[in-house]
């Protein structure tokens, strides 16, 4: 059986769809200048027919980056009736530390801001390889800092700022509140890391479990830790 006969039926119909327009899905793409440009169009296919978000409004702005670093690229979303300060929402995209940027889940940030009726800012940090270990990381604390700084004007209780990722947000989310921690702040209430990028070992049996299907497996993991920690990744020198 192989690794793509184990997946549902259910969640193999996107992986279809997705190897129908990309055969051999992004393992098919070593280079990472062109796997990105094939990400991107495959995000602005996908979006182009969109309707806009009615009630929520969207800004996007440069913040101070971390003690030198350059500035930090941030999207606002506000509930466009909103009459009160609201509970904030810290949104760090994922992929995998190399792929992804505040367009390719501008959806999902606009579906949080409006049925949770929160304050969503989405950060875009700095990418590997070209900026390893830690610039992402600084680069969504800076950001946090920034929101926790401008709650007030931004419309953010500050008592209830919270932090989201999935996959590499995942990862940075927790890695961005380790900083908040040892750094006396910013406060957050709540952290909501969804299948985060956290075991740059790749040893368990998951991480085994599913290898060259086309979308993100086993290769591109290891891929996505070189970049990130070079020859780093592994091992306890981290």
């Amino acid at each position: 059986m192989s690794p793509r006969d184990r997946i549902d039926p259910e969640s193999r119909e996107p992986l279809d769809l997705l190897l129908g327009m990309l055969p051999g899905g992004f393992n098919a793409i070593g280079d990472i200048t062109a796997r990105r440009a094939t990400f991107d169009a495959l995000i602005a296919e996908m979006t182009k027919d969109l309707p806009p978000a009615e009630n929520v409004s969207v800004e996007d702005l440069q913040v101070p980056g971390l003690e030198g670093d350059p500035e930090v690229a941030v999207r606002v979303y506000r509930p466009v009736d909103a009459d009160r300060p609201l509970p904030g929402l810290y949104y760090i995209h994922g992929g995998g530390m190399i792929l992804g940027h505040l367009d390719a889940e501008d959806q999902t940030a606009v579906r949080l801001c409006d049925e949770v009726g929160c304050v969503v800012v989405s950060v875009a940090y700095r990418l590997a390889p070209e900026h390893p270990h830690p610039a992402p990381v600084r680069d969504c604390y800076a950001g946090l800092v920034w929101v926790a700084d401008n709650a007030a004007t931004l419309g953010i209780d500050p008592d209830r700022l919270a932090i989201y990722g999935g996959s590499a947000g995942g990862g940075l989310a927790l890695g961005t509140s380790l900083m908040a921690r040892d750094r006396s702040g910013p406060a957050l209430c709540f952290q909501m890391p969804i299948y985060p990028m956290i075991d740059d070992r790749n040893e368990t049996a998951s991480s085994h479990a599913i290898t060259n299907i086309g979308v993100w497996d086993r290769r591109n993991s290891l891929l996505a830790w070189k970049a990130i920690l070079g020859d780093r990744a592994g091992s306890a020198d981290v």
